[in-house]
């Protein structure tokens, strides 16, 4: 992914019990790799198969956001 596109910011997702969702938010700092991710929609990385989509930071944000009850949705990391 790397190769094509220049990530300035990754936001791993992680469900409620601290495992990863396999939900990632990529921030990218050009139009042309907005492009260039979207051309690996449903490629492969690896072994993975991928889907791309775009979003916002509010997509994120809301992402982010609890999920109801005293459970804290929201959990990530960034790189």
């Amino acid at each position: 992914f790397m190769e094509k596109a220049h990530p300035e910011g990754i936001h791993i997702m992680y469900d409620r019990s601290g495992r990863p969702s396999g939900e990632v938010f990529v921030e990218l700092g050009s139009k042309d790799d907005n492009r260039r991710a979207m051309e690996l929609h449903k490629e492969y990385m690896g072994k993975r198969y991928v889907e791309v989509f775009e979003s916002s930071i509010d997509d994120l944000k809301r992402a982010l956001e609890p999920k109801g009850g005293n459970m804290g949705g929201g959990d990530f990391a960034s790189g």
